[in-house]
């Protein structure tokens, strides 16, 4: 029950600093780990590493509609791969430019903003595997056929 309803906002400030407080004790406490399950609805940034076990994406046909056959929608093979030093952490990486992925497959790149308002790209590598295994399948096709030919030969 609210105290003093006119003093609404500054008892659930306190309350609020409270629970805040309470957190970050038992995060220092327990080695800086939180067990069990965590849900969050929205974006989150990390400007580290995310490890884990496994890391998935939300791909069951239910959860989706609208399905197209984008098969032959997309040419990558002007992407190029780099290894280069990511300026957060100063270690090597290997992988992709946003800028450059964004001329072949625009769904694969997402704007992010940083705490100064300055725009910055992000690559969604599993839209882009999804394009690389129909490459993969084409190709093999390919090979295939190109056996066959040679054997008949």
């Amino acid at each position: 029950m609210i105290e003093n309803p006119s003093n609404f906002a500054d008892q659930f400030k306190n309350f609020i600093e409270h629970i805040a407080g309470l957190m970050k004790t038992y995060y220092s406490k327990s080695g800086g780990a939180i067990t069990g399950n965590v849900a969050v609805t929205g974006d989150i940034t990390c400007t580290g590493t995310i490890q884990g076990a496994t890391i998935t994406s939300t791909s069951d046909r239910s959860k989706k509609e609208d399905f197209e056959c984008v098969s032959d929608e997309y040419d990558i093979s002007s992407l190029v791969p780099y290894r280069y030093t990511l300026l957060s952490d100063g270690k090597k990486h290997l992988g992709l430019i946003a800028q450059e992925v964004q001329l072949y497959v625009p769904e694969a790149v997402i704007e992010h903003y940083d705490e100064k308002g300055k725009k910055f790209l992000s690559i969604d590598y599993n839209a882009l595997t999804s394009i690389l295994l129909d490459k993969i399948n084409k190709q093999e096709r390919e090979i295939n056929t190109l056996k066959k030919l040679i054997i008949k030969e």
